[in-house]
Formats: structure tokens, C-alpha cells, sequence
């Protein structure tokens, strides 16, 4: 009766026994005695099949690119032969050595701060598996960024699989000119500022415009994160 040894692997350059989206599994088949070229599926998919480059027709090499359909976890394959006088074997569908490859497709979660934000304030950045770069500057889980700007944090899992995140802190205050706080003046001000929104005395107030009116008076500019000067 014809036997066979079958394995698999898969192309993931962290780890053969398991694959992300991208990342090829591979059967590798081999019989006891020349068969005709396989029908295999791998995760419910048609593969290739091509012969393993030897001379003869015992080698084969079956091979599939896992899709961001496939489902996770350990990957499924059926698989049908003959030999060449054209009886049939019992399907396969378990591995002979090893194990068979497990798809991975979820990335790692970040908590502490969403992709897009704008953020007035340190901020503490948690992730629950892999390894980050922060500025492609090495980042633990549980680190605080307090540094003002643009950044971009990416944390990749064991298989490959990343997350991208990239925020901004500002905590820095609208700037205005034209008068200082605390001033005490004897003629009109025109006032402006960089940025934001502002009140006057509780009023809608624009960059540009003039105080006449004699009294006390309090400027608030805000901007779109909440700094306030």
C-alpha cells in the first residue's frame, strides 16, 4: 500500500510554525512510491503543486499564500493522490511529523492612546504582546511619552503582525500679542493670537480685534486641544 510523510511549514521568517496574512504555508509530501501530481487544499483553498525538483515523482511540494480570509488557528489541508497505475489512496489530512502551521492575523493592542490623537497631555501607552519603537527608538509597555510633537509608535507581535500608531502632544498654550497678562494700560489694544478660539469678558472675541472699553478684562484663548492661555 502506498504510505507518505507529510509536513509543513510555513514562510514566516520569525517562526516556520506559524503564519500571518502574506506568509506562505507549505506541504511537503513525500511517498513511498511515484504518484501522480496531488490534489491538495490548504485552509479550504486550492494549492500549488509542484514537484520537488528531484527526479522522481515521489517529492512534491504543495504551497498557499494565507489570505485575510482565512480563518486563525491551525491550518487545515486535504489531501488526494493516486499512484501511476491510478489506484487511490485514503485522503490525508493530518500531518505525519510535526505540527501543522498556525495563521496568526491579530495585531497587538495598544491602550493609552488612539491613532489620529491629539492629546494635551503625558501619556501612558500600554500593549499587550511584541516589542515597540517609538520614533524607531526602542518603547517598553507602560512607558510615558511627555515629550511635545509628532509621534509614531509601532508594535509588532512574534509572527510579524504590527500596529501602527501615530499621535501628537501639545501642551503648549495659544500665544498672544498685544498685551500681557496683569497689564495695566492707558490707550486702546489690539489683540491677536495664533491659534484657537477666545473670549472676552465672556463674549466671543476675534484675533484682531481692539479693546476700547475702559475696566477690567479677562482674555481667554483656547485651542482645538484644550490648551488655554
Amino acid at each position: 500500500p502506498m504510505a507518505m510523510t507529510v509536513t509543513m511549514n510555513s514562510s514566516n521568517t520569525n517562526d516556520q510554525t506559524k503564519a500571518k496574512v502574506g506568509d506562505t504555508v507549505m506541504l511537503n509530501i513525500v511517498a513511498n512510491e511515484d504518484i501522480v501530481a496531488p490534489t491538495v487544499k490548504i485552509a479550504g483553498n486550492p494549492a500549488t503543486v509542484t514537484d520537488a525538483g528531484d527526479s522522481d515523482a515521489k517529492t512534491w511540494l504543495a504551497s498557499y499564500e494565507i489570505q485575510q480570509g482565512d480563518s486563525e488557528g491551525l491550518v487545515p489541508f486535504t489531501l488526494d493522490f493516486v499512484d501511476l497505475a491510478g489506484n487511490a489512496a485514503i485522503q490525508v489530512t493530518a500531518v505525519t511529523t510535526g505540527t501543522a502551521v498556525t495563521v496568526d492575523k491579530t495585531a497587538p493592542v495598544v491602550t493609552g492612546i488612539q491613532n489620529g490623537a491629539i492629546v494635551n497631555n503625558d501619556v501612558t501607552i500600554t500593549f499587550n504582546e511584541g516589542t515597540a519603537t517609538l520614533n524607531n527608538n526602542p518603547f517598553s509597555s507602560g512607558d510615558t511619552v511627555t515629550v511635545e510633537g509628532a509621534h509614531s509608535l509601532i508594535v509588532t507581535d512574534p509572527v510579524g503582525n504590527s500596529t501602527t500608531i501615530a499621535f501628537t502632544i501639545d501642551k503648549t498654550g495659544p500665544v498672544v500679542t498685544g498685551i500681557q497678562n496683569g497689564a495695566i494700560v492707558n490707550n486702546d489694544v489690539t489683540i491677536t493670537f495664533n491659534e484657537g478660539t477666545a473670549t472676552l469678558n465672556n463674549n466671543p472675541f476675534s484675533s484682531g480685534d481692539t479693546v476700547i472699553v475702559e475696566g477690567a478684562h479677562s482674555l481667554i484663548v483656547t485651542d482645538t486641544v484644550g490648551n488655554n492661555t
